[in-house]
């Protein structure tokens, strides 16, 4: 019975590890989606500044 009730906890253990091992895989790939959000904003920030630019210089 305490064999059981061991082989039970390390079970658990071991599903909780793989848990947090794909938590930590999903924030990585969060965080990389977050940078090259952040990346393709600041292009199309300066491609809108370039646009204002030429559009003021043409009045």
């Amino acid at each position: 019975m305490e064999q059981k009730r061991k082989e039970e906890i390390r079970k658990s253990i071991i599903a909780c590890d793989n848990d947090i091992v794909k938590l930590r895989s999903q924030a990585e790939n969060l965080e990389e989606i977050i940078k090259n959000q952040k990346c393709t904003q600041k292009r199309f920030e300066s491609e809108c500044d370039k646009y204002e630019i030429k559009r003021q210089k043409k009045r």
